[in-house]
């Protein structure tokens, strides 16, 4: 009787266990085989996108092998695209704990399909709190076998918007010391303005790093001996500070042509944590510089 009972018990326990497989082999086979009657293409290509990142987020390899073609391909930060089987060993690894896609825009031709949008992350990090990131993606699709597979991924990092370290009234008084340093003759301290890597552009030419910024203001100091720098707004917005200015001076150095200039321009900043200029984007009239260079300020542009 013993033996009888523990047998039916071994029955009763491997019953239950193939009931159970069964079940999530049902469950896993009703998600691949969904009712898709009615739908679009482009809704059916969003469903498989949004299979995509929930099986990232579960850490669901087989649910990866499934959405993600054989022939897949993502470019990666080395340059190399990364392959299928990089992305999934990448994404086992992913302390990942939420995603959501937002401004997302389809495109279907035939057995293509083209979606772009941003992607939102939540990953855990240990002692720390979550971090937040995201970034803009275009994902092309293929379809195959009545199937659609994502193919190709290009994501590019969304720079998440930087808060001024600095009161309004400080950054008025961080641009008037920034425009005593220009009428100092000293290029070494308008450098000192930005952070040790930090990148000014003159009409989109940029000089990176306290060296290179020196060397910037020193040709302007050399140029212009009686230089002097007025500053003439200061527009103060959310991420980053607008500097408006007034350039007067009279070419009196090496080679120079002798004439007075007087032009405007501005500079665009960013701020890093330090406090001190991480990016200056500065623009202002190259051809009307060029011609007071050559006439003098007091001579009027012919049209």
């Amino acid at each position: 009787m013993a033996n009888l009972e523990k047998e039916s018990m071994k029955i009763i326990k491997t019953c239950t266990l193939i009931a159970v497989i069964t079940l999530a082999s049902c469950d896993r086979s009703a998600m691949y085989e969904r009712d898709t009657t009615g739908l679009t293409e482009e809704q059916k290509v969003l469903l498989v996108e949004q299979d995509w990142i929930n099986a990232e987020v579960r850490h669901d390899e087989a649910e990866l092998n499934r959405v993600i073609d054989d022939q897949f391909i993502v470019n990666s930060g080395s340059g190399k695209p990364a392959t299928k089987a990089d992305v999934i060993a990448s994404v086992l690894q992913w302390n990942m704990i939420a995603q959501t896609l937002t401004n997302q825009t389809v495109l279907v031709d035939g057995d293509t399909a083209i979606v772009m949008g941003t992607a939102h992350f939540t990953t855990a990090v240990e002692g720390k709190e979550n971090r937040e990131s995201a970034a803009h993606y275009t994902t092309t699709y293929i379809k195959r076998d009545g199937q659609w597979r994502a193919l190709a991924l290009q994501m590019n990092g969304v720079e998440p918007k930087r808060e001024l370290p600095m009161t309004n009234d400080e950054l008025t008084e961080f641009a008037a010391q920034y425009t005593a340093a220009w009428n100092s003759q000293n290029a070494a301290s308008v450098a000192a303005f930005f952070a040790e890597d930090g990148t000014l552009s003159v009409n989109g030419d940029p000089s990176v790093g306290r060296t290179a910024i020196t060397s910037v203001a020193q040709s302007f100091m050399t140029a212009f001996p009686d230089m002097e720098l007025f500053m003439d707004d200061l527009d103060i917005q959310s991420d980053q500070a607008v500097y408006h200015w007034t350039f007067v001076g009279t070419n009196t150095g090496p080679d120079g042509t002798g004439n007075s200039v007087r032009f405007s321009g501005y500079e665009e900043w960013t701020f890093g944590d330090d406090g001190l200029v991480a990016t200056s984007m500065g623009h202002f009239d190259a051809n009307e510089y060029q011609h007071q260079l050559e006439h003098g300020v007091e001579a009027g542009r012919s049209n």
